[in-house]
């Protein structure tokens, strides 16, 4: 028995879908990750290759937050396995008004005979073309 985790860790680093699955992941954990002040001036966009974008409402939240930088990439690291992130880019934009619900991934573990809850984890993701994707991998790679 192998847990979906350790089937698809291989299958998202060999297809680069980390950077969108840690966005999301960001997304939903943006509040408990930097806290409530500045989860409210703050949004965590998107990242490509090993740069976060971060939304910020202002020139003096970006000001505030470039002091943070290191910490904040330190932060966002430790929700991976391997250190991923190396930069943060800050933007002014306008900020979410809520930020999205957080995924409720199953919990299940699967064999080589059952791959219905690697399947039920992509239905869970939010993005369409990260579903999409991470759909037609699984099916060429899990042989089904």
């Amino acid at each position: 028995m192998q847990t979906i985790r350790s089937l698809l860790e291989p299958i998202i680093r060999a297809h680069r879908l980390e950077p969108g699955l840690l966005s999301m992941r960001l997304q939903s954990q943006w509040l408990d990750l930097v806290g409530p002040q500045i989860a409210a001036h703050s949004y965590p966009l998107e990242i490509r290759r090993d740069t976060l974008t971060v939304v910020v409402d202002s020139p003096v939240w970006s000001q505030e937050l470039s002091l943070l930088k290191e910490e904040l990439i330190r932060r966002v690291n430790s929700l991976q396995k391997r250190p991923f992130l190396r930069q943060i880019r800050f933007r002014i934009g306008e900020i979410p008004a809520s930020p999205p619900r957080k995924p409720d991934f199953p919990a299940a573990s699967v064999d080589n005979s059952n791959f219905s809850g690697a399947e039920g984890l992509a239905e869970t993701l939010s993005d369409p073309d990260l579903k999409n994707r991470l759909k037609r991998i699984l099916q060429r790679t899990l042989g089904r």
